[in-house]
């Protein structure tokens, strides 16, 4: 069916001429997902773009995207639309002639191509273009990408509207145009160019004095709410009107199309002499379209009195910020039609920065200032420069800053102007003082890369080899100075085939001797080296510290363990190294380190530090990990049987956690650091720590389903301790192999590594150790229907723990007897069992054994066909396993206890647990997500 998609008014879905009803998805949150979709039709919007438009800085859980994902792509699904997901990210497969949105673009491209030579077509299309609306855009739809879109589009409507007018404008519908451009006018009371052609309309009709009082209107309001006075286009329409010139239409070329538009500092002649300094822009521009955005609505956004626009661009050298500014500038050029200035400041490169009072005199030459008009006081120059600049419309990028005080001087006193000013180094007093709006630079996407690498490939070789292009932009880790030299070098050798060239990239030394043709470095090394050198000898042990830190994300304890510094000391340095853009906080007190960065800072550390002075930042990073990982897993589970740790280095720094909540979050946030730490462990000669680690991220990775994460972490504290034959670590890291493996379905290489863990633990006369793996025999057994030979695993594993005494080791023994004779029918036994197993883990504290007890008491009473005490005791399993965070125990028993209530008839209840079952696994087990769906089908 033939779907219709609307923006330009309340988001609105419509098929066969009516509309779809959304159901669930009719929220705003919805109607914004389907908004920033439809803005490109058939295009991947990337996930961590859709979440900032939609949801602004209060990121939701996955669990809320994916609602209202999936709900969307239910409804439109029916429609035969498809929402999929797709290199990370969502793509919305319908056309651009589906959307009103791009049907009014496109009708206005048609009317600007045909105005000269076909004014009735063109007239026509503008008709067109206009009557896709139908009220405010995005009607109803709240946050700030939804707001800055709205003010866009209504800026493209008003042109559209004046560049119809226009074209209308003679003598015969003079009056016509007069009423539209008036209602128009009414709403968008500071646009010069409504203003202009209502002032037109209405001296052709026969009404001059009204033209001139809407020039006395629209001049007032413009002082008033734009501090600055009208341009000289309009000041012309009103001597014109004053001296009794004819208003009659004139040939003017309509404007044509183009990003961004920039509120009413638009469609204004510039007056002369000019400064047009803008250095030409990248050609093979990408990306970036959310900060082109943002530029644009900075731009737009209210202006205070003797204020400036400022926008603070920074980021790591390479980042793009000058491309970015450039690009922007090159744009918005036509809304600064008194001039776009272009000054590179110096300050991070060879030579020196450039002094703001030299830059100065720049500026006012480039206004042709006669040198004998221009003061010799430094103070009395910048106020000259100051005076000059009031009230014109300029765009000055200040590029390349050192520090705020090189640019300080540089700002002018006037609103009409904005003022881009790039950075390697947060300049915090721009920041605070003089009110600048921040633009972090982030690196390009996989999605970004690939576009830039290949719009240089259809450019010179006029083809793309996808596999080749992923390599050589993987090869740049989304860094566009990187990515413009790797397509450079595709530029110069087109003959050369691509596999060929990413194998040159390959052998290189290092990626950092990519060559730098310009700005006077030699290669990357050389342009990051600029940054560095600026750095305090203490900041600049810090960086080259964590060069070796093995995560890609890093927490604030972890570097200042890594530096062995007090915490004040660590924040300072920390500080400075975000400022000077060479890390980024991604989150509170959470860093990373771009990989070519990394490189140099390893590259540095190898040439600059001792190796013992290394390896001892290594003991500490590893110490960090190792004694805060077990610390969480025992505020996790304190029946876990620990094992001794190596003693802290001096200046290492462990979490201060206090709670089992507190654990399970640091874990949570910790999680990919620390799989990366275990890797780093095993490679680098600490296999005793290797396997530690391992131990201590079992429990947490139970309990949230990490299988697959467990059997690789397992895998490799195997291979560590078997390298140094150290027993007690094989043995613990085979049991941790073994329970994975199962948890992922492989049985038979579960059973092999928990046999060899038990012999290990026999050998070294380890009690808790077998009385464990033989729990965890019967767990096999259990998933394999051999419920006989589970029992009798269990059955020694109890003996054991109650020859040494241990409590809670023969509780958990208890109820796994207690499952397995359920299962054998001998259900009284079970109860009996199961109970006695409740009172210790009572004793103990055990609540996530009690957990898993209520299950097996629920199932003995279902099998014994008394179905009311099995769902309470169901529903008490589950509540307990939720409020403990254990997801693959609530799932299970949600599974069981929504079978349960469907077997009862209670149709409504079953289905709500399964789904809640069902949605728990499909986050860490998809293929019983699958199963539990299944059961679901039933006759209604």
């Amino acid at each position: 069916m033939n779907l219709d998609f609307r923006l330009l008014g309340p988001v609105e879905v419509w098929a066969g001429g009516r509309a779809v009803h959304l159901g669930s998805a009719s929220s705003a949150k919805a109607r914004c997902i389907l908004a920033v979709l439809l803005r490109s039709p058939g295009e991947v919007v990337q996930t961590d773009v859709l979440v900032e438009r939609v949801w602004g800085e209060q990121v939701p859980g996955r669990d809320v995207r994916y609602k209202y994902i999936g709900w969307l792509r239910s409804v439109l699904g029916e429609h035969g639309a498809a929402l999929d997901y797709r290199a990370g990210g969502y793509v919305l497969n319908v056309s651009a002639e589906q959307v009103d949105l791009h049907r009014f673009r496109k009708a206005v491209a048609e009317a600007h191509r045909g105005s000269s030579d076909a004014p009735g077509r063109a007239v026509a299309a503008f008709e067109l273009a206009l009557s896709q609306w139908r009220g405010d855009a995005l009607t109803g739809i709240q946050g700030s990408w939804a707001s800055s879109l709205r003010a866009q589009l209504e800026r493209e409507r008003v042109g559209a509207v004046v560049d119809m007018c226009e074209l209308r404008l003679d003598s015969d519908t003079a009056g016509d145009i007069a009423g539209i451009a008036a209602g128009w006018a009414e709403s968008h009371p500071t646009d010069e160019r409504l203003a202009e052609v209502l002032m037109r309309a209405l001296d052709l009709a026969g009404r001059r004095s009204d033209a001139l009082a809407v020039y006395a209107g629209t001049r007032r309001r413009i002082v008033e709410m734009l501090d600055t006075l009208p341009g000289p286009r309009l000041d012309a329409v009103r001597e014109d009107l004053q001296n009794g010139r004819s208003m009659a239409p004139q040939e003017v070329p309509l404007p044509h199309s183009s990003q961004p538009t920039v509120g009413p500092w638009s469609a204004r002649p510039p007056p002369h002499p000019v400064p047009r300094q803008l250095p030409p822009a990248t050609r093979h521009f990408s990306g970036r379209e959310r900060e082109l955005d943002w530029l644009t609505n900075q731009a737009n956004l209210p202006r205070q009195p003797g204020s400036p626009v400022i926008c603070q661009v920074t980021g790591m050298a390479g980042i793009g910020k000058t491309a970015l500014a450039l690009r922007w500038a090159h744009l918005a050029a036509g809304a600064f039609p008194d001039g776009q200035l272009y000054i590179d400041l110096n300050g991070f490169g060879p030579g020196t920065p450039v002094d703001s009072q030299a830059v100065i005199g720049n500026i006012l030459d480039a206004f042709a200032v006669s040198p004998d008009q221009i003061p010799r006081d430094s103070d009395a120059r910048v106020s000259f420069y100051r005076s000059l600049i009031a009230g014109r419309r300029c765009v000055i990028i200040l590029d390349n800053v050192r520090d705020s005080a090189q640019v300080r001087p540089l700002l002018p006193s006037t609103s009409s102007c904005l003022v881009i000013v790039t950075s390697r180094r947060r300049l915090t007093g721009l920041l605070t003082t003089e009110g600048a709006a921040y633009l972090p630079l982030q690196l390009l996407d996989d999605r970004q890369a690939r576009d830039l690498i290949t719009a240089r490939l259809l450019a010179v070789r006029g083809y793309t080899d996808v596999q080749a292009v992923d390599d050589l932009a993987g090869r740049c880790s989304g860094l566009p100075l990187a990515l413009a030299l790797v397509s450079s070098r595709v530029a110069t050798m087109p003959d050369l085939p691509l596999d060929a060239l990413g194998s040159q990239l390959r052998s290189m030394h290092s990626r950092l001797d990519l060559p730098v043709e310009t700005g006077g470095a030699e290669s990357l090394r050389a342009v990051f080296s600029w940054s560095y050198e600026y750095l305090d000898p203490d900041s600049a042990l810090l960086f080259r510290t964590l060069g070796a830190h093995p995560s890609t994300e890093m927490s604030f304890a972890s570097v200042a363990s890594a530096g062995g510094l007090r915490p004040a000391m660590a924040r300072m340095l920390v500080d400075r190294l975000l400022e000077s853009n060479l890390i980024e906080e991604k989150a509170p007190d959470r860093y990373r380190m771009h990989d070519l960065l990394r490189e140099y800072a390893l590259e540095l550390a190898a040439d600059r530090d001792p190796a013992d002075q290394r390896q001892a930042r290594m003991r500490r990073l590893l110490g960090h990990y190792l004694h805060s990982a077990f610390t969480a897993a025992m505020l996790i589970d304190s029946q876990l049987d620990p094992i001794d740790l190596p003693v802290l280095e001096s200046g290492t720094w462990v979490e201060a956690l206090e709670s089992r909540d507190e654990a399970l979050q640091w874990f949570t946030r910790e999680h990919a650091s620390l799989l990366a730490v275990v890797g780093w462990a095993c490679e680098s000669g600490f296999e005793t720590v290797a396997w530690r680690l391992a131990w201590t991220l079992s429990i947490y990775q139970q309990i949230r389903g990490h299988w697959f994460d467990r059997v690789d972490v397992q895998r490799r504290a195997v291979e560590a301790a078997s390298r140094i034959n150290d027993a007690l670590g094989e043995a613990h890291a085979r049991r941790g192999l073994g329970i994975a493996t199962q948890r992922v379905g492989a049985y038979d290489e579960s059973e092999r590594q928990l046999e060899r863990a038990l012999e290990l633990f026999e050998q070294l006369d380890d009690v808790v150790g077998q009385a464990r793996t033989r729990n965890d025999l019967a767990y096999i057994y259990d998933r394999l229907d051999q419920s006989e030979s589970a029992l009798h695993q269990d059955e020694q594993a109890l003996s054991l723990f109650r020859s040494i005494g241990h409590q809670a080791g023969e509780a958990t023994a208890l109820n796994s007897i207690g499952w397995n004779l359920a299962r054998l029918g001998r259900y009284q036994d079970a109860l009996t069992s199961c109970t006695r197993a409740l009172q210790i883990m009572e004793e103990v504290g055990d609540r996530s054994g009690q957990a898993a007890t209520w299950d097996s008491i629920a199932l003995a009473h279902e099998r014994l066909g008394d179905s009311e005490r099995a769902l309470e005791c169901y529903a008490l399993a589950a509540e307990m396993a939720r409020d403990l965070g254990e997801l693959p125990l609530e799932g299970e028993v949600l599974h069981r206890l929504g079978k349960l209530e469907l077997g009862m008839g209670r149709r409504i209840e079953g289905l709500r647990s399964l789904e809640r079952a069902a949605s728990i696994m499909e986050r860490i087990d998809p293929p019983e997500a699958t199963a539990i769906r299944a059961d679901m089908q039933v006759d209604p």
